[in-house]
């Protein structure tokens, strides 16, 4: 039920071949079903039911959404080999391929099964693809990508210091809050670079401003 269909296995290369993400893929559902707190025979019998009657669906609902991201990765990366093959400009088109390629890694690494739940999962694609869109129009002006790429950038580096400045004494409430800032940025971005794909939800600069200001109120 985990296996990985014909159409992913070149992209799942990236991610340490075939037979390594399908373990992943087990690891992550056994870790998702399985680690409960269960403190009664009740409960557990009770869960135990639940997963006899779900665990196969879950588990290929896991492929399915990783499979996607998987080819998302694929055919971004083969994107930006490919612009960097044909571009003009080559010294720009790298630098800026070279950029999205990094950025990519740091939002889909090799552990991402680990870091994401399922209803995360299941927006990363549209992230991937604005990447993809940026990468294409980037290529074909450049300036206009920079202009655009540094109105988020204060948000990326104010992401940045507040994940270094996150001590382990640090309340869950903001720890929460930053992951959160992390996912409006992501969004901020689509908004930027990929209109047509459209934003999980209204957004404006406003309200990442407000919630930078936010966290760094926060304990």
């Amino acid at each position: 039920s985990l296996s990985l269909s014909k159409e992913s296995v070149t992209g799942a290369i990236h991610f340490g071949g075939k037979a390594a993400v399908e373990e992943t893929l087990y690891e992550s559902l056994l870790k998702n079903l399985f680690q409960v707190d269960l403190r009664s025979e009740e409960a557990f019998n009770a869960r135990a039911e639940l997963l006899h009657a779900t665990m196969i669906q879950e588990g290929q609902r896991l492929r399915d959404q990783s499979e996607k991201i998987i080819d998302a990765y694929d055919q971004t990366s083969s994107t930006l080999r490919e612009i960097e093959r044909t571009s003009v400009s080559k010294k720009t088109a790298m630098t800026l391929c070279t950029l999205i390629q990094k950025e990519m890694e740091g939002l889909v690494p090799l552990n991402f099964l680990d870091l994401y739940p399922m209803d995360r999962l299941v927006h990363i694609p549209r992230y991937q693809k604005a990447m993809q869109i940026r990468a294409e129009r980037g290529a074909n002006d450049p300036e206009k990508d920079g202009k655009k790429m540094a109105q988020a950038e204060e948000f990326v580096d104010a992401l940045a210091k507040m994940r270094h400045g996150l001590s382990g004494h640090a309340s869950a409430e903001k720890r929460e809050a930053v992951e959160t800032f992390q996912w409006m940025i992501e969004e901020y971005k689509v908004s930027l670079f990929a209109q047509e794909l459209k934003t999980l939800f209204p957004f404006s600069r406003k309200r990442l401003e407000e919630k930078r200001k936010e966290i760094e109120r926060m304990v």
